[in-house]
C-alpha cells in the first residue's frame, strides 16, 4: 500500500513535537 505524503509528513512532525516536548 502506497503511503500519502500527507501522511508521512503529519506522522514526521507529530515525532519532532513529541521529541521537542
Amino acid at each position: 500500500m502506497p503511503v500519502d505524503d500527507s501522511s508521512v509528513r503529519e506522522g514526521k512532525e507529530s515525532l519532532l513535537i513529541h521529541v521537542q516536548t
